[in-house]
């Protein structure tokens, strides 16, 4: 599907889940360093829900789960949104390490937003000081295969039970041996 937009959202309301953020995807320019930024032109803006649903057994809760994509010729770019409620304590360790993996010689990762909503009021962790850290972790070292694939990371500071967690940010990936053929591969 090359030159559309192609968008995909869900609202998912309950249930256990492991979320942080996956990844795989984009860069017209592409970089080992992790930039912030807008979101680009072509994403639609999500409104994100004003009411919470009641609260769960579950250690987390998956309010907004939102991927909208674009294929073209130059690039593919792929924008992530997250609304997540931590419900218990053994939540906290679920959602307090985020991790956003990309492939610097193909991808350029760029976060949107990361804030805490805590009654109400968004604390922007970003804005506060905090820094995601690149790290360089080889999976299959072991096995002497290199895939060079960073990880961008941070522990958001002073996260509560009851807080909830929206991240946005996105891929956008350069794939010269495709050669304008877009392809995209969700984990």
């Amino acid at each position: 599907m090359q030159g559309e937009l192609v968008t995909w959202a869900a609202s998912r309301a309950g249930g256990a889940a492991c979320v942080v953020a996956l990844l795989c995807a984009g860069g017209a320019r592409a970089s080992d360093k992790l930039a912030l930024g807008p979101a680009a032109p072509w994403v639609q803006p999500l409104v994100l829900p004003t009411k919470s649903a009641p609260p769960t057994d579950a250690a987390v809760r998956i309010l907004v789960h939102d991927r909208q994509f674009n294929f073209s010729r130059a690039f593919d770019e792929a924008y992530f949104e997250n609304l997540i409620r931590i419900q218990t304590p053994q939540g906290l360790a679920t959602v307090g390490t985020i991790s956003l993996p990309w492939k610097p010689d193909t991808d350029v990762l760029t976060v949107h937003k990361l804030h805490i909503i805590r009654n109400g009021q968004i604390i922007d962790v970003l804005a506060s000081g905090q820094t995601f850290t690149v790290l360089r972790r080889e999976n299959n070292l072991e096995y002497s295969a290199l895939d060079g694939v960073l990880t961008a990371t941070i522990q958001p500071s002073g996260l509560q039970v009851d807080d909830m967690v929206d991240l946005a940010y996105s891929v956008r990936r350069t794939e010269p041996v495709l050669g304008g053929t877009s392809e995209w591969v969700l984990g």
